[in-house]
């Protein structure tokens, strides 16, 4: 049997997670002294809560958890694992998937894994995840899955606009004096994963509404000719504002291209330590 395992900064809608053969594995979140586990311990909610006056740092999951995780699934029965991870440039998940199941496949003569690099952020590498479920349902084995999740990695894109560039520039993500200057001019900046798997800031428009319809154009440019397999919206903060923008994605994605279902996905805590409230993100992922 064939089993999932990602990490949390993938973003992959909750309830995928309902399925046996999927595993999520927590981010770490600290704040002030304490460390917390994506949605396991912590909740968006306590995250936005503790950075209207302080700033959440955030780490990888321990060598233990993960190899931990790798053997639940092993246990089930899941002896072909496939590890999906957000991009090795933004964090060191990666290399720890691969240490842990390399160790593993030298332990258990049964077990194989694949650990894959999104090169990716949140359901920019989400989407693998849910491409990947999508096949083991219809049938494929485990060397198809693999082929066809490494073939969709650069069909998967995702956008974000972010209202304030002051949790980036705490955590290091943008230089300290982009993200005054940025501050200064009122910037919501459009920000992408380049194919080095960096953050790339790829517009700077000074309303949220004005980046939102930027955001459509990158879309609509990203997808010409393709055949959309399928798109996800997601918010960090369940506000009215935030929701007005989502109801005005979803309405283009209608009008535009006849797109009736969308994934909806809430930001995890590590993710919004990194972006605070008000972040919208919309992703799609191509045949």
């Amino acid at each position: 049997m064939i089993g999932i395992i990602c990490d949390s900064g993938t973003d992959v809608p909750r309830d995928f997670f309902e399925n046996d053969n999927i595993l999520e594995i927590p981010l770490n979140v600290q704040i002030k002294d304490e460390n917390y586990q994506d949605w396991k311990s912590i909740s968006p909610e306590q995250v936005l809560e503790f950075m209207k006056n302080n700033f959440p740092k955030t780490s990888t999951p321990s060598y233990k958890t993960i190899k931990d995780s790798f053997l639940e699934l092993y246990k089930k029965g899941y002896k072909k694992i496939l590890g999906i991870t957000i991009s090795s440039a933004l964090s060191g998940t990666n290399n720890l998937f691969s240490l842990v199941s390399r160790e593993l496949m030298e332990e258990y003569d049964d077990f194989q894994a694949e650990i894959i690099d999104s090169i990716n952020i949140s359901t920019g590498s989400g989407n693998l995840v849910i491409k990947a479920s999508k096949l083991i349902e219809k049938g494929f084995n485990f060397d198809q899955i693999v082929s066809e999740i490494k073939k969709s990695i650069n069909k998967s894109k995702v956008f974000f606009v972010i209202p304030t560039l002051k949790f980036l520039r705490a955590g290091g993500r943008i230089g300290n004096v982009a993200g005054v200057v940025g501050e200064l001019l009122s910037i919501k900046p459009i920000i992408t994963v380049g194919e080095d798997g960096k953050y790339k800031s790829i517009a700077k428009p000074r309303s949220m509404s004005k980046a939102i319809d930027k955001i459509l154009n990158l879309f609509k440019d990203f997808v010409m000719g393709e055949t959309i397999d399928f798109c996800s919206i997601g918010i960090c903060s369940k506000d009215d504002k935030s929701i007005s923008f989502v109801n005005k994605i979803k309405n283009y994605l209608l009008e535009e291209f006849s797109i009736k279902d969308v994934y909806n996905y809430q930001a995890a805590p590590s993710m919004i330590s990194h972006t605070g409230p008000g972040l919208i993100g919309l992703s799609v992922l191509i045949k």
